[in-house]
């Protein structure tokens, strides 16, 4: 350990050539010592073998400033080429940003910045360097403007402020900015409203467009109700038509997909009433229609989803396409079907299924989500939760979405309602 005032004074030349000595050694041993040199310089080094520590002198020679540790590799310091720190980094907040458009974050005296003011930002400036990371809290509101290559926000989308949200904002060099992070001071997602559900309805055949986001697509299909038929004797009310429903993940369907609204069945002046049209999505989803009133004291009735004019007890006369199951009466019914029978009072309902239709003086048959019944003369037409209600006698139409049309005897039936589509994304 040697320390030297660095001054060589005048004296003999054995007493100057240990005098130079001793101000060489304090030099290589960087003016070591258990206390500070007595004299010292601007910018001098002492390794401060009390505390071990490498300090160097300021710039005004007032005080020590410590640059490292002692007998540790670098210093103890972190290298450039980065590495493990045994301690908090502990960054400080800078001056406050007004928002400009162009905010320079990157000049920031500070990681952590508040930036205030409401004016719109359409760039973060481009001091800042490739890797400089900078939080944000804004204190006012004000417009994030997107921009795909300097200022990337979450969800591609621009971002109105609100008091009190804070961001992290990463360089990318050459004024690029990518957000890291955005936390609302309310605590709502910040791209909560980028995918809003999008709702297309169809009470007409037409085309629908898969909208730009999403992932799942809800569709929703109801066949139209048939038609009351009409005779001089009794004569049934239409059937309801079906209902059915389907989730499909929005890329299995294609840009676009034709919809085929069915059309509600007619009412007849004097034999059975027409059928209700199918309502279809593409090839994905159909729902067929309620079947036409029937005709004379013991044919009137014909449930929904019969898909020809009469009502048939035929198996083998069946349309194609459609799913067939038994009805209670032991005959066969087609999906959709509700079930009203020949000679009852009250026709069968159904749940997906459109409810049957009924003549005279009985209950249409009701639904939750097909068509509801129509009925004849002073009969009650059927009702649906989601569907449309049957037409009541004295020829009264069905309602919009399936519901069968009603009878009045010989004056003719009522008009079945026509089918509707739902597709629902999000």
């Amino acid at each position: 350990m040697s320390q030297n005032d660095f001054t060589i004074a005048n004296q003999t030349f054995p007493n100057t050539r240990s005098d130079i000595n001793s101000a060489l050694q304090a030099l290589a041993g960087l003016s070591s010592g258990t206390s500070a040199p007595s004299t010292t310089y601007a910018y001098q080094l002492w390794a401060d073998t009390t505390n071990t520590l490498l300090k160097i002198r300021n710039g005004a020679n007032s005080a020590w400033v410590t640059i490292g540790t002692l007998d540790a590799a670098n210093l103890a310091l972190l290298p450039l080429a980065g590495g493990s720190l045994a301690g908090a980094v502990n960054w400080i907040k800078g001056s406050n940003v007004a928002s400009s458009a162009t905010t320079d974050i990157g000049a920031a005296t500070g990681n952590v910045v508040d930036v205030t003011g409401t004016t719109t930002i359409t760039s973060l400036g481009s001091t800042g360097q490739a890797g400089a990371v900078r939080v944000v809290r804004f204190t006012g509101v004000l417009l994030l403007t997107y921009h795909s290559a300097n200022l990337i926000l979450p969800g591609a989308a621009s971002i109105t402020t609100a008091a009190n949200d804070v961001a992290v904002f990463v360089s990318l060099g050459g004024g690029s900015w990518y957000c890291a992070a955005y936390q609302r001071a309310s605590g709502q997602a910040v791209i909560s409203n980028q995918v809003t559900p999008n709702q297309q309805t169809f009470t007409s055949s037409g085309t629908w467009t898969k909208p730009s986001t999403g992932t799942y697509a809800r569709v929703q299909v109801w066949g139209a109700g048939g038609g009351g038929g009409s005779s001089n004797t009794f004569s049934g009310g239409g059937g309801g038509g079906s209902y059915k429903e389907a989730v499909f993940l929005l890329s299995s369907l294609g840009s676009t997909e034709s919809v085929t609204i069915g059309a509600g069945g007619s009412g007849s002046t004097g034999g059975t009433g027409g059928g209700g049209g199918s309502t279809s999505f593409g090839s994905h989803l159909t729902g067929y229609g309620g079947g036409g009133g029937g005709v004379g004291g013991t044919n009137g009735g014909c449930g929904g989803g019969l898909l020809a004019n009469a009502y048939s007890s035929n198996p083998a006369s069946a349309p194609s396409g459609n799913d067939i199951c038994p009805d209670p009466g032991g005959r066969v019914s087609f999906e959709g079907m509700g079930g009203g029978h020949r000679g009852t009072s009250v026709a069968v309902g159904g749940y997906y299924t459109g409810g049957g239709g009924v003549t005279g003086s009985g209950y249409g048959g009701n639904s939750v989500w097909g068509g509801g019944g129509g009925c004849g003369g002073t009969g009650t037409p059927g009702s649906s939760k989601f569907g449309g209600a049957g037409g009541a006698g004295a020829a009264g139409h069905g309602s919009v979405p399936g519901g069968g049309g009603g009878s009045e005897g010989n004056s003719g039936g009522g008009n079945g309602g026509s089918g509707k589509c739902v597709v629902m994304t999000w």
